[in-house]
């Protein structure tokens, strides 16, 4: 396995697992502190849910614009210009035919 690829892979599971590690933490200081969780748990997941579909969905949006204004940027061709690599051949006999 490419080593900049497993480098990435176990940085993203060690992320994840110190996430869920802090999770269990607070948790239990919640538990042993007697608070009550702000919202049920079906609740408080689909908050997030919603958090990680508004994060998708504005990184989507301005990498969208930043494209859009990379075009936007570029001049346009000029009208009745010739081609960078110069006309296309003309067939005045159909192919397979000698002249």
């Amino acid at each position: 396995m490419n080593p900049v690829r497993w480098a990435r892979r176990n940085t993203a599971w060690r992320a994840a697992a110190v996430s869920l590690a802090a999770g269990l933490v607070m948790g239990a200081v919640y538990e042993l502190l007697g608070v009550v969780s702000p919202a049920p748990p079906l609740l408080g997941l689909t908050g997030l849910l919603g958090i990680v579909l508004g994060e998708r969905g504005a990184s989507a949006w301005r990498d969208r614009r930043a494209h859009r204004r990379v075009d936007a940027r570029r001049p346009p061709a000029p009208r009745g210009a010739a081609h960078p690599v110069g006309p296309a051949p003309s067939r005045s006999t159909p192919p397979g035919e000698s002249a």
